[in-house]
């Protein structure tokens, strides 16, 4: 990693969420543990990276 990752909380299902996102090479990393799930998203852009982390946490949610 590049940088020191930053630390943010996410609202998924009613839950409160401890996340990480941090820069990697060329592309954002998030990862956070989610009903006893990792997840682990890529994207292009902090905000993508977040957006991806989102996503993947709302369908394990619905499962």
């Amino acid at each position: 990693m590049n940088s020191a990752p930053k630390q943010f909380n996410e609202q998924v299902d009613s839950e409160q969420v401890q996340v990480w996102i941090a820069i990697e090479r060329r592309s954002y990393r998030a990862w956070g543990f989610f009903r006893g799930k990792e997840i682990i998203t890529r994207g292009r852009s902090e905000s993508n990276a977040i957006g991806l982390w989102r996503e993947a946490a709302n369908y394990t949610a619905n499962e």
